[in-house]
């Protein structure tokens, strides 16, 4: 009879066991770790941020301490936040985000608006990790538009959860997905990895997080570290720098001479040459998203038109260069140009007015501007359409 009970008494250890180590599907795994991020205020972590460029092929990385505290109250972030990288320090109290430098002995200070303070720095992406904002990881895998996996990896030799979110194809973009690692033992977030693919070329960002501490600070220990600075650094605002004239060339005056070279026959052009034609130019780069979109629009215009007397040219200031010239036969496998490219020297864009990307001028016979828009617009499209046909049957 005793040893009747040990068989059962071991049995049920095994069934217990089982129990215990049972998978979670995807939602209760997120729900799992949201409500672990909930049960706490705050939270430090070292990190270690990578991000490779889309039109790049280094990595950047960055090594960071970061304290972040949530308030719900706060709309900006979503709470307060300190990190702490090299000589430079960010800290965010709800009411201003500061840039300390510790090499020049100031601090700058910013409104709580202006966000580019941190979203435009590398280490201002280190504080994304679902902790100020845990429904962000919730809403990720319950949108019925991605499609979620579960696995379970090595990472660090630690055998971890990881939550794959495929994310909806769109035109431009063939593939877009995150992975988010999540310890089986603690179900803390140990790194995060992001994805996408772009006409062949890849982004890649990583957060791997350690040292991990929850309710080790509070406010209170943030504003004192910070009046430590504040007491020994000079404090200026932030000033917006003085606003460029980013206005084209007004229509009715003349268009500058510019001198470049033709992609493929390596000949030599000049844009006086082109004088009693009209000529719609297109000044772009490859690494400009709207200038992308604008492209079918051109081939319509050049198909549509150049048999009739208008002459399109893709002016391109930027990616004259050894590297960028090896990248633009794949890029035109995937953007398709019918007009010809002509490659300028930076410098010349300004005389000829062009501040972003795309710019489109339509010359007329005489030289002159006859239209302008910078941007990209459907609707400027449309319009450059119409004034074409429009100047060419009254030419007839």
């Amino acid at each position: 009879m005793k040893k009747i009970n040990i068989i059962l008494l071991i049995a049920l250890s095994i069934l217990i066991s089982g129990c215990g180590n049972k998978q979670p599907d995807p939602v209760e795994l997120s729900n799992m770790v949201f409500d672990k991020l909930m049960r706490h205020t705050s939270i430090s972590y070292d990190i270690e941020y990578k991000i490779k460029h889309l039109n790049s092929n280094d990595t950047t990385k960055i090594f960071t301490k970061i304290d972040l505290i949530r308030d719900t109250n706060d709309t900006v972030f979503g709470g307060y936040f300190w990190i702490d990288i090299d000589s430079i320090k960010r800290f965010y109290n709800t009411k201003n985000i500061y840039s300390i430098y510790d090499k020049e002995k100031e601090i700058v200070r910013f409104k709580k608006n202006e966000t580019f303070a941190i979203t435009n720095k590398t280490d201002g992406n280190s504080i994304e990790t679902y902790f100020l904002n845990p429904n962000r990881l919730t809403y990720c895998v319950n949108d019925t538009a991605n499609t979620i996996k579960l696995s379970v990896q090595k990472n660090n030799n630690e055998e971890v959860y990881v939550l794959h979110c495929d994310f909806p194809q769109s035109e431009y973009f063939e593939s877009m997905y995150k992975e988010i690692y999540i310890d089986k033992l603690t179900y803390n977030i140990v790194k995060i990895a992001f994805f996408v693919k772009m006409q062949g070329e890849t982004q890649y960002n990583e957060w791997n997080l350690s040292n991990i501490i929850y309710d080790k600070i509070t406010k209170e220990n943030l504003e004192k570290r910070f009046l430590e600075y504040k007491n020994k650094y000079k404090i200026e605002d932030f000033k917006l720098p003085v606003k460029r004239n980013f206005e084209p060339l007004p229509i009715g005056s003349s268009f500058p001479n510019f001198e470049g070279i033709e992609y493929k026959t390596d000949k030599k052009i000049s844009f006086r040459n082109f004088k009693g034609e009209m000529v719609l130019l297109d000044f772009w780069y490859m690494d400009c998203f709207p200038c992308i979109k604008a492209i079918p629009h051109l081939n319509k215009l050049f198909n549509k038109y150049s048999g009739k007397g208008l002459r399109v040219l893709g002016v391109n200031p930027v990616n004259n260069n050894e590297k960028d010239l090896k990248r633009l036969p794949r890029f035109l496998e995937y953007n398709n140009i019918d007009y010809p490219i002509i490659f300028i020297k930076k410098e010349q864009t300004a005389e000829l007015k062009v501040n972003a990307f795309p710019t489109l001028y339509l010359i007329d016979k005489k030289a002159k501007v006859l239209y302008s828009t910078v941007g990209f617009d459907e609707k400027e499209i449309i319009k450059i359409d119409s004034i074409i046909e429009k100047t060419l049957n009254s030419e007839d």
